[in-house]
């Protein structure tokens, strides 16, 4: 342990989620994308525009607050009220993305962890017929800096 911490010290410097987070940032900016940051606390309300009320399984997982307020279990609520006035200001397609905690009430092993790390990328404006190919393009690139190479998309439907 004492090598290892060693190492750490005089080699490394920052942990390796800190590394990776910022060769994450820079990619992302460097092909357009704007970084933005959004409240770890958020109102309930941002739940239920998304779906999310007390018969949805995600509902259970929230850290509730006082005065109906929770932290944020996804990133999604508050970029894509973010997103809403940029649409209507910034020519698009428009490109933001936040990396950021979220917090869930998930099940305890080694595997899951109620704070985590999220990365949400989102580009909106593009021409249907071009949107599964940017997608796979933009998901290469976070796979790439990730150093995952064994993946592939799936298509599902969301109703």
């Amino acid at each position: 342990a004492r090598a290892r911490l060693r190492k750490f010290r005089e080699d490394h410097r920052r942990p390796a989620w800190c590394l990776l987070e910022s060769r994450l940032v820079h990619r992302l900016v460097d092909a357009g994308f704007v970084q933005v940051t959004t409240p770890t606390i958020m109102a309930g309300g941002n739940l239920q525009r998304m779906g999310i009320d007390k018969s949805h399984p995600l509902f259970s997982q929230v850290f509730w607050l006082d005065d109906g307020k929770c932290l944020r279990p996804m990133l999604a609520p508050h970029l894509y009220y973010v997103l809403k006035d940029l649409l209507r200001i910034w020519e698009h397609p428009v490109r933001i993305f936040e990396v950021g905690s979220c917090f869930r009430k998930e099940s305890k092993g080694s595997q899951h962890s109620s704070e985590f790390t999220m990365l949400n990328v989102v580009e909106m404006g593009l021409p249907v017929g071009s949107r599964r190919e940017r997608l796979q393009m933009v998901t290469d690139m976070v796979m790439v800096e990730a150093g995952i190479t064994d993946y592939r998309l799936e298509s599902t439907s969301s109703v």
